[in-house]
């Protein structure tokens, strides 16, 4: 069938690449875990990353950020879930936020919201196909969100000296935000007013990408799934417990 690519007006075009085969599982409200298995490597070079994009919905838009640390923590395996003999990524791996991009029309009428993080891999041949890979990144959405991007801009301020850094750390300070950042409370409280529909939408992708013009080796893609129950009952007593 015909499709209009115009960026201004049209859908995007199409990225077809060998299927990835990947499973991933929430272990809270903000910690997304996620497994893959590559086919083959991707060849030596600067330029080797591995992308996870996360397509959610523009009524409670959800941001993605790096794992608090590199290091890959095994988790217990729900039932479908790629979880024997993982590793985590090669050392010297960095993770960074994307850059952000400005929604295309398309996007914003189909009422969703992009955000990723990329993890850098270090120069060498990535041999992805010789073992399974894990790793961790975080979602927030609402006063989750804003207060996770104050506490890194904060941060950020610290490690190069800026006299600021205690005015951007302050607009995440009050108990009540803190409390429902540390359990989720704001990130369940969105999810919780979006339709089935909307979130059989909220995708996570994995994308293996090398070489300067960033060719796709491989991906994959799955629904982001529903915060697990005993995580929203620990964010509400958290809220209630804060508001005392």
């Amino acid at each position: 069938f015909l499709v209009d690519g115009t960026p201004e007006e049209g859908l995007r075009p199409f990225e077809v690449c060998p299927l990835l085969d990947m499973s991933l599982q929430r272990e809270d409200a903000h910690v997304i875990t996620v497994a893959f298995k590559a086919t083959k490597d991707l060849p030596e070079g600067f330029e080797n990353m591995v992308r996870v994009d996360l397509r959610s919905s523009a009524r409670a838009p959800a941001m993605l950020l790096c794992p608090d640390t590199s290091m890959w923590s095994y988790r217990p395996a729900s039932e479908g879930y790629i979880a024997s003999d993982l590793s985590g990524l090669p050392n010297y791996t960095t993770c960074v936020e994307a850059p952000f991009l400005e929604s295309s029309n398309y996007e914003i009428s189909a009422l969703q919201h992009a955000s990723a993080v990329l993890f850098m891999l270090p120069f060498g041949r990535f041999e992805a196909s010789l073992q399974g890979f894990g790793l961790e990144v975080r979602l927030f959405r609402g006063v989750d969100a804003e207060a996770a991007l104050a506490d890194r801009r904060a941060a950020e301020a610290e490690a190069h000296d800026a006299a600021d850094a205690e005015a951007l750390r302050s607009a995440a300070n009050s108990a009540t935000e803190r409390a429902a950042l540390v359990a989720g409370g704001a990130t369940a409280e969105a999810e919780s007013a979006l339709s089935e529909s909307e979130l059989g939408a909220e995708t996570v992708s994995v994308s293996l990408v090398y070489g300067g013009d960033h060719v796709v080796s491989e991906c994959g893609s799955r629904p982001l799934g529903r915060i697990p129950a005993i995580s929203i009952v620990t964010a509400s007593a958290a809220i209630d417990n804060a508001s005392l």
